[in-house]
């Protein structure tokens, strides 16, 4: 049953611990940076720093990088000055359909289980988050997934397949 209710959504933006390069922090600065655009062009309204990122030894200066990222982007893109930043992308355009359209079959799911506590107690989000973890870090594994610095144009590779192996509880 669809209600006309106005409901305002806050979406926070976490970067994911799997972008983050165990050995490479100037890689880790640039990717943070394309993750805060991403995220700005989606719309978010606040975007979190992953602990992971920031270690003891050079906490103030990473901090004081990482807090820079959205105030550069501001500054040097004008992101700030458009209204839509994404508006016309055929490839964003192409994925939101996608979400939009995949997300409608999840919850149509989550409602033909009896709403989301009962969807929870099947267990199956988190046999189906297990699952896509197990699939991504195979395919970072078998190079079918890049990850420039890390599974790719890295001199330390095996360091990150062990890195790899030990996520996915091979080891």
């Amino acid at each position: 049953m669809h209600r006309n209710i106005s409901i305002k959504i806050s979406i926070e933006t976490v970067e994911k611990s799997t972008s983050i390069s165990p050995t490479n922090k100037e890689l880790n600065l640039l990717r943070s940076t394309t993750c805060s655009m991403s995220s700005i062009i989606g719309g978010t309204n606040s975007i979190s720093i992953h602990n992971d990122l920031i270690n003891k030894h050079d906490y103030k200066k990473l901090f004081r990088h990482y807090a820079n990222i959205p105030i550069v982007l501001k500054e040097e893109s004008n992101i700030s000055k458009v209204n839509d930043p994404s508006r016309g992308s055929y490839s964003i355009e192409n994925l939101t359909s996608k979400i939009k359209n995949d997300s409608w079959k999840l919850f149509k799911q989550i409602e033909e289980n009896g709403g989301w506590i009962n969807y929870l107690e099947t267990q199956i989000p988190q046999k189906q988050c297990t699952k896509n973890a197990d699939l991504y870090i195979s395919k970072l594994i078998n190079k079918d997934a890049v990850i420039v610095g890390f599974n790719k144009y890295n001199p330390n590779n095996d360091l990150c397949k062990a890195f790899l192996y030990r996520t996915n509880k091979l080891i």
